[in-house]
């Protein structure tokens, strides 16, 4: 008889046939069964213990600045370890002094140094090399590189020059006396810039710096338009891993949209920032802006959701047409990806680091 299977009722041991098994016998297996069964019990209050305790997420607060961030990490019933930067004195803080933790949330530039005390089990919100693709400059010089060997899969994006670099070829789309053949319009950014600073329309090259660090396109005269304005979509793109490259695509989004009614541009309304401009730091102050105060309706006000524009463009042009628009967006996002992954790659190549350390 298997021992770890006895019933452990002995007051019923007489029920055995003496013939066969000694009482004292039985009962010395019984006692070993019941042992057994203690220990294992034990075991398995101690496994049942460390993984309560591994449920806990940590998350490390050092490098996060945003407080809306504090505010997710709470909901969510995870652990904050560390100090804010902020509330530390803006201090900086060796990789010595960083507590050990499941998720480390990284709003400052030292990004590698962060990366190179990572341990297998830990996870970061940021990649390093994703600057190649958020400034405006690295991210235009990338697809044109892409667009020089694939250029029917990367036409998604009108005419781009970065300068001062390519300014000789930009130069040839004015005439002798500075003026846009054709009357083409050119939208130029400040390389660095954000919230829609230092952004204009023009057909002067006089008015185009030589040596400040810009980006210029060929302006979208004919944009798609909601109730008359010019808008723009703003998509969520979570990549968890380069090798294998691995990209998620959220199914909702920001749409913003201008607060003056676009009219086709001409030399008298390109300084119309509010008409040709999506930004909401542009456009939050004009009258015409409009604030969504029902989180319920997605459709209302001068920012609106992704999900709700899918179904308007469904409604408007049909479900084929606006299913085939999420198939290309997904697409175009991975070709944006796809064109600094030998970036990433190197980026991510392995760094040394300090001893292997074992989870929280």
């Amino acid at each position: 008889m298997d021992d770890l299977h006895v019933n452990a009722d002995l007051e019923n041991e007489q029920d055995f046939d003496e013939g066969t098994e000694e009482p004292q016998q039985v009962v010395s297996k019984k006692l070993v069964s019941i042992e057994k069964k203690d220990k294992d019990k034990e075991k398995d209050k101690g496994t049942k213990k460390r993984k309560r305790r591994k449920d806990v997420v940590t998350f490390c607060a050092i490098d996060c600045k945003y407080e809306v961030i504090f505010d997710a990490v709470r909901e969510m019933g995870w652990k904050i370890v560390g100090k804010n930067a902020d509330n530390d004195g803006g201090k900086a803080v060796g990789n010595g002094e960083l507590p050990m933790c499941h998720i480390h949330w990284v709003d400052v530039a030292n990004i590698h140094e962060r990366m190179r005390i990572m341990q297998p089990w830990q996870r970061i919100n940021h990649f390093p090399g994703m600057p190649n693709i958020a400034r405006k400059a690295r991210l235009a010089q990338n697809l044109e590189k892409m667009r020089k060997n694939f250029p029917k899969e990367y036409a998604f994006y009108p005419r781009t020059w970065v300068l001062p670099a390519d300014f000789q070829d930009f130069r040839t789309q004015f005439d002798s006396n500075g003026k846009s053949y054709k009357n083409n319009i050119f939208i130029v950014k400040p390389d660095a810039g954000c919230q829609g600073r230092g952004i204009y329309l023009t057909q002067d090259l006089e008015k185009i710096s030589s040596m400040d660090s810009l980006v210029a396109q060929q302006y979208i005269r004919k944009p798609l338009l909601i109730d008359d304005f010019k808008f723009d979509l703003r998509l969520y793109v979570l990549v968890t891993s380069v090798k294998p490259l691995r990209i998620y695509m959220f199914n909702d989004g920001l749409v913003r949209l201008c607060t003056e009614e676009y009219v086709r541009p001409t030399s008298e309304n390109l300084g119309d920032r509010c008409m040709h401009l999506t930004n909401y730091a542009i456009n939050k102050n004009n009258e015409n802006f409009q604030a969504n105060e029902d989180a319920d309706d997605a459709g209302v006000g001068s920012k609106r959701s992704l999900r709700w524009f899918m179904e308007w463009l469904a409604e408007e042009q049909g479900e084929e047409k606006a299913e085939k628009l999420w198939r290309r967006m997904g697409s175009l996002s991975t070709k944006v990806i796809i064109s600094i992954l030998p970036q990433l790659s190197r980026e991510l190549e392995p760094q040394p680091q300090t001893q292997p350390q074992p989870q929280p």
